[in-house]
C-alpha cells in the first residue's frame, strides 16, 4: 500500500490505485474482403499542390482499407457528393483483387 506523506495535523490517506486498462481482443479476420473500412476527409490546404492549390479548390480523399490484408485504395474528388461515393465504390470493386463482403463507413 502506498501512503501519502505525513504532514503535521493530517491523517494518513490511502492513494487510490489506477485501474489497468483491459486488453480488448478483436476477432481476427481470416478472409480478405470480409470487412473493408471506408473513410472520407477533406485534404488540408497545406497538403495541396499545383493547380488545386492555385485555384483555391477543395479536395476530398476517399480511402478504403481491407481489415485482413491491409490493402488500401485512395482516390480524390473535387466535391463531397453521394455520386462521387458511388463512383469510388465502383472503382473499388474493380481494383480490389477479391470480393468485398462487408463495408464499414
Amino acid at each position: 500500500m502506498v501512503y501519502a506523506a505525513k504532514r503535521p495535523g493530517l491523517k494518513e490517506q490511502k492513494q487510490p490505485k489506477k485501474k489497468s486498462r483491459e486488453f480488448r481482443k478483436y476477432p481476427e479476420l481470416e478472409e480478405p474482403g470480409e470487412k473493408v473500412q471506408i473513410d472520407v476527409k477533406e485534404v488540408p490546404y497545406n497538403c495541396l499542390r499545383g493547380a488545386v492549390l492555385r485555384d483555391r479548390k477543395h479536395l476530398y480523399q476517399w480511402t478504403a482499407i481491407d481489415e485482413c490484408t491491409r490493402i488500401r485504395f485512395v482516390y480524390g474528388f473535387d466535391e463531397h457528393t453521394p455520386e462521387n461515393s458511388v463512383k469510388f465504390l465502383k472503382m473499388l470493386v474493380k481494383v480490389f483483387p477479391f470480393k468485398i463482403k462487408t463495408i464499414q463507413m
